[in-house]
């Protein structure tokens, strides 16, 4: 009787694919902002595994990856959506798969952005591990920009389910102070859309710029007292000239918690590292994002085959 491999798998919040019958995920249950766990029965998001090349069924790999910063338009949202699982298509080679979802607030979410918004992402976690086809202690989680929070959070309140999570330009606590709301963030020019109407349309109860700025300072992780406690192994990307995240939230972040982090700080970078014509996205996520995140699921497996 042979044994079925298991795929690790990789997640990121903030985006979703489609289906595997072609359809878009369903929402997860319920809409309460309480901290109530959501029920994951009712998700169905989409799923990138590869195959066994021994049989017909996926092996076992996991990665889960959250990546949303302001609300889309349905066409743009689908684009966005292409261009994760396009970027993510490069892990499967190394037999790993990734299940993309939409981050709270954006696209099919459920909840909007609260104080206990990843309880949702806690729900994908349980769907992820109930699927028979996903090695569930080979978990990590991938977030870009608001995404990034969300990665940077579940490292901390789901380190024990998530091997490790990877983050761009996470922001922490000074992002979320009124002095960087209302002298970096309106207006802010490095940001293609208006920036600060986006996030208010994704977050519980901020209609306004004032409702926005006294909401806002909930979301630190230093206010919430989890920075500092132990965590997840981490990959943490970001610019020095990031205009729309401090670079101050990412050197906090690497000097908390009891596991050390791996660092990519781009000292020419703007928001997320990139740098035009020398660090693009692809770049970034080819040479930096992917290495990383096969050595994290993999470390265990490379260490078994060098042992026989």
């Amino acid at each position: 009787m042979t044994r079925q491999r298991r795929t690790p798998i990789t997640f990121a919040p903030g985006a979703s694919t489609l289906s595997d019958a072609g359809r878009c995920p369903r929402r997860l249950a319920s809409r309460s902002p309480t901290r109530r766990p959501l029920k994951p029965s009712r998700l169905t998001p989409g799923f990138s595994i590869p195959r066994s090349k021994s049989s017909a069924f996926p092996s076992k790999a996991s990665r889960l990856s959250a990546t949303s910063a302001c609300p889309r338009t349905q066409r743009g949202r689908y684009r966005w959506l292409s261009d994760l699982s396009e970027s993510f298509a490069a892990i499967l080679p190394f037999g790993i798969g990734f299940l993309a979802v939409d981050g709270p607030g954006t696209g099919q979410a459920p909840i909007k952005v609260s104080e206990h918004s990843d309880r949702m992402l806690s729900a994908v976690i349980d769907y992820a591990q109930s699927r028979p086809e996903v090695d569930k202690t080979r978990l990590a989680i991938h977030g870009v920009s608001w995404g990034a929070y969300w990665a940077t959070k579940m490292a901390i309140v789901e380190r024990t389910r998530l091997r490790g999570a990877s983050a761009q330009s996470p922001p922490v606590d000074a992002f979320f102070q009124k002095d960087f709301l209302m002298n970096s963030l309106i207006g802010n020019r490095e940001y293609l859309f208006d920036q600060v109407p986006a996030l208010m349309s994704i977050i519980e109860g901020a209609n306004n710029v004032e409702e926005m700025a006294a909401v806002f300072p909930s979301f630190s992780l230093v206010k919430q007292g989890l920075l500092g406690q132990p965590m997840a192994p981490m990959l943490v990307i970001g610019g020095v000239k990031d205009t729309q995240v401090p670079i101050d939230d990412l050197y906090l972040l690497l000097s908390k918690g009891d596991t050390p982090k791996t660092a990519w700080i781009n000292p020419q970078g703007g928001h997320l590292g990139r740098q035009v014509k020398v660090w693009p996205d692809p770049l970034i996520f080819k040479q930096v994002i992917i290495p990383w995140l096969v050595n994290t699921l993999q470390a265990e497996n490379a260490q078994a085959e060098r042992s026989h």
